[in-house]
């Protein structure tokens, strides 16, 4: 079986990542709840996420308007 490059890179990171909290879940788990606390009234994205935003046109593809025109 052939070594994938980024899957042995993921699995390096992630055991890094494991000692780093002394293979404690709740520990990993209690860091990232608490950097989430820190950081929730931080803006993800400037713009709004597509399942927000409202269109007037109709679902699906539209032709240009222009090529209608005779």
């Amino acid at each position: 079986m052939l070594k994938d490059e980024a899957i042995e890179e993921i699995r390096t990171v992630r055991e890094q990542i494991s000692e780093q909290y002394e293979h404690d879940v709740t520990r990993f788990l209690n860091h990232y709840r608490e950097l989430d606390k820190k950081y929730q009234q931080r803006p993800i994205s400037k713009t709004t996420p597509k399942h927000q935003q409202t269109h007037n046109e109709p679902v699906g593809r539209t032709e240009d308007k222009k090529s209608n025109i005779r």
